[in-house]
């Protein structure tokens, strides 16, 4: 689905284009240009529709990209895996309940959460969230720890630890990139959050 410009020629009065003050002097025919010459009939006038794409097309168009990307790399993705995010990011672009404002999934950032899944550095069944500017969050849950994973374009992310220690709710956030992730996880058993499949 495209939208963009539309071209149609209508013919118009020299009044209609440039209301009741006229610029110039009309009498040849044409329509005066700003270095004295003319550029084109007064009696006709090419004339831009700029179409704005819906909220229902700007959704349908940002899910069939990922979709399309991701068929790409389809015998290196389980079927259940993929069938797990295809499912998730539909939801994410739920027209009913699509926030004024917010963007769509972007296609780098959903590449990087994918190359890290297909590497190894993450794994489980991670619930995907989206944040205002579009970038993809995957977040993982055992009892009451959690794991949230922003991702960004060129394989770069932002981590948030929260867990409990000796009652205690303790909270660390770091800013890194895939292949340093399974490294910093280490001292927080990251393998409670992405054992299984």
């Amino acid at each position: 689905m495209k939208y963009g410009e539309t071209t149609v020629s209508e013919i118009l009065d020299p009044n209609i284009l440039f209301g009741e003050t006229q610029i110039g002097d009309f009498s040849g025919g044409n329509t005066p240009s700003d270095e004295g010459g003319f550029l084109f009939p007064k009696s006709h006038f090419t004339k831009i529709v700029r179409t704005l794409p819906t909220t229902d097309e700007f959704l349908f168009d940002a899910t069939s990209e990922i979709k399309k990307w991701t068929s790409q790399i389809a015998m290196r993705l389980d079927e259940q895996s993929r069938r797990r995010f295809f499912a998730q990011i539909d939801r994410l672009h739920d027209t009913e309940e699509w926030m004024v404002g917010d963007r769509p999934i972007r296609l780098e950032s959903y590449k990087s959460f994918i190359r890290a899944y297909l590497a190894g550095m993450i794994g489980g069944k991670p619930s995907l969230a989206l944040s205002p500017d579009g970038y993809a969050m995957a977040i993982w849950r055992a009892g009451e720890d959690r794991l949230t994973i922003e991702f960004f374009e060129n394989d770069r992310i932002r981590y948030l630890v929260s867990q409990t220690v000796d009652n205690k709710i303790e909270r660390v956030a770091a800013e890194t990139t895939i292949s340093r992730l399974t490294v910093l996880l280490q001292p927080f058993s990251s393998e409670r959050w992405f054992r299984g499949s």
